[in-house]
């Protein structure tokens, strides 16, 4: 009996040494968290105080170890919103070991969403997380965690913009290839999403990022292109030019001239050109020289034929003519001559038809008396 009682005896002792054993390792091994980690202090600042959709700012947390012992910033986390949701962004650098006494400084850049209201402020929350030494120089299991709570407020994003840059306005082109070029802007140069183009309404071509774009066959008329820009929030807006394409030109030069005599005077004649050049003719100007190569206008018509009545026996006459539109006068044909003849003796005696008058009166007369004798 007494043999059973001293066991059980020392079985009780044993358990109580155990436990006490057990205790003791618990608070041995698990590290002990001291006050020291209550003993720091964070400032955060950012740049700047508002910003747009899509904006990068700079966020930056100087954090000061004031404990006796050194420090671990374990994480530091920065949200739009509550921290229970939100747009999270872990700065890297961290973890990182502050000594007691010192100071460290993170800074990350932080872009702001592309999905949150604009004209209105947002809680921009910075949570850090630090753990102080341990008993066996682990660091503590409980850490300290510390929220610092800011403001920023988001500014109404622009649109993006387009403006064409050729062609001009009004202008008025004699090709009917045309490129349009432009350039956009929006709130950053990435958050350009395409560009599409418009001619006369017909539907829009996209271009992609492309800043210019090339018609051709485009008809002699007034033709309005449309240029849009569209970011990647769907934001759009447009640019408009209006010019007018006229690829007509002056008419060729007239065909087959012919200058000829008949009666003392000149008949001109020739064949219109071979192209109006996109007008009707309006005029032929004939020119006209009495040494080749050297002539002046003479006068203009709106037919293909001309009588000149100013002219001199024995006398050449050049001449040349050109078509006339509403773009101006063409090229002069191949050049045309013609000489006078001097004509008769009745030509070249005054008052020819008076003396061979007097000479018939003369021989009538001659011829009665000639007759009174025999």
């Amino acid at each position: 009996m007494n043999l059973i009682k001293m066991e059980e005896i020392s079985y009780k002792k044993l358990r109580k040494y155990i436990l006490a054993f057990m205790i003791l390792g618990m608070i041995c091994v698990l590290p002990l968290s001291s006050t020291n980690v209550r003993a720091w202090s964070a400032s955060v600042s950012r740049r700047p105080q508002s910003a747009s959709r899509g904006e990068t700012f700079t966020q930056s947390i100087t954090i000061e170890n004031t404990g006796s012992d050194s420090m671990k910033v374990d994480e530091i986390v920065i949200h739009f919103g509550w921290m229970s949701s939100g747009y999270g962004y872990t700065l890297p650098g961290t973890p990182e070991v502050i000594g007691s006494g010192n100071e460290a400084t993170f800074t990350t850049s932080v872009t702001v969403p592309t999905d949150i209201y604009e004209g209105t402020s947002y809680d921009v929350e910075t949570k850090i997380t630090a753990y102080d030494p341990g008993f066996w120089g682990e660091w503590a299991i409980s850490p300290d965690t510390k929220t610092y709570t800011g403001t920023i407020y988001i500014e109404e994003t622009p649109k993006p913009t387009v403006s064409i840059n050729n062609p001009n306005p009004g202008s008025e082109l004699t090709t009917d290839r045309v490129t349009v070029s432009w350039s956009g802007k929006a709130y950053s140069p990435e958050s350009i999403d395409y560009y599409q183009i418009n001619k006369n309404g017909q539907g829009w071509i996209g271009v992609g990022s492309d800043t210019e774009y090339t018609f051709t066959n485009l008809e002699d008329k007034t033709h309005t292109v449309e240029v849009k820009i569209t970011d990647t929030r769907g934001e759009s807006t447009t640019d408009s030019v209006t010019f007018v394409i006229d690829t007509s030109t002056p008419p060729s030069r007239p065909l087959n001239l012919q200058a000829v005599e008949k009666d003392g005077e000149i008949d001109l004649t020739w064949d219109a050109p071979n192209t109006d050049g996109g007008r009707s003719i309006t005029q032929y100007r004939i020119y006209r020289g009495t040494s080749s190569g050297d002539m002046t206008l003479l006068t203009t018509v709106s037919t293909t034929s001309y009588t000149d009545e100013d002219v001199s026996k024995g006398e050449t006459y050049y001449y040349e003519v050109s078509a006339v539109n509403s773009n101006g006068e063409g090229d002069t044909s191949e050049e045309s001559s013609v000489t006078l003849s001097s004509g008769g003796l009745g030509d070249s005696i005054p008052n020819a038809g008076i003396i061979g008058f007097v000479i018939s009166i003369v021989v009538v007369v001659l011829f009665i008396e000639l007759k009174k004798k025999y």
